[in-house]
């Protein structure tokens, strides 16, 4: 029994499905989500919801110039999903330490400042052991300094996500609560999404569940070492 068809059919309503959704739908995509349960009720519904452009991997090359544009994008986008969906997503500034125990994690860290310092629109200085918890009273006592980080944003995560798929709504994409249990193919090409009671046709398919994407090895043929950690 065929469901339906759609351009792109996401696996998965955690954040990566419900905003690449709405910008789908927005430009004339029709965008079907699959979610077993209910949206954000997973990872993306209980992430910390930080938005920091200059920590992570590959900070800072190759990706400082790429995340900083993310950065802010996502600015604009608190305003947009917010007039899109009536919805406030709660994005705000909130200042970060950086705890550092080790010699090594010193090392590191002022290290990080020496780059960071040059980024603009961004205050990042080092504090010593009391500085840092004049800055955070519940700080250990045992840490050796902190790198503190003024002006990254942060959202909330639930909101965030019930924003994108409302905004997406409002273009025609569509959310179902339906059990993937496999993927429909024509050769080498995914032309669909099996369910538990029937089929959906999609012109592009993507895998969007995140931690538990390891359940898809199956159906990929091939080994997706992905699993959820709590």
């Amino acid at each position: 029994m065929t469901t339906g068809s759609s351009d792109v059919v996401f696996v998965g309503g955690g954040i990566v499905a419900c905003l690449s959704g709405y910008l789908l739908s927005r430009r004339g995509y029709k965008v079907t989500i699959l979610e077993v349960d209910s949206l954000g009720s997973h990872a993306s519904g209980f992430a910390f919801g930080g938005l920091d452009p200059l920590t992570g991997v590959g900070m800072p090359e190759p990706l400082l110039e790429f995340s900083l544009w993310c950065y802010g994008r996502h600015r604009g986008l608190a305003r947009e999903l917010h007039d899109a969906s009536g919805i406030d997503v709660g994005f705000e500034v909130r200042d970060r330490l950086h705890l550092a125990f080790t010699d090594d994690e010193v090392r590191s860290a002022k290290a990080d400042i020496e780059w960071m310092k040059d980024v603009g629109g961004f205050h990042v200085e080092w504090l010593d052991n009391f500085q840092a918890r004049e800055q955070e009273p519940q700080v250990s006592h045992e840490i050796a300094g902190a790198l503190f980080e003024q002006s990254p944003g942060a959202v909330e995560p639930y909101r965030f996500i019930l924003a994108a798929m409302r905004a997406g709504e409002r273009y025609k994409a569509e959310m179902l609560q339906r059990r993937a249990t496999g993927l429909i193919t024509d050769g080498e090409r995914v032309t669909g999404v099996q369910l538990e009671n029937g089929i959906i046709n999609a012109g592009i398919v993507v895998l969007a569940m995140g931690p538990w994407t390891g359940l898809a090895s199956e159906w990929c043929g091939v080994d997706i070492p992905v699993t959820p950690l709590k």
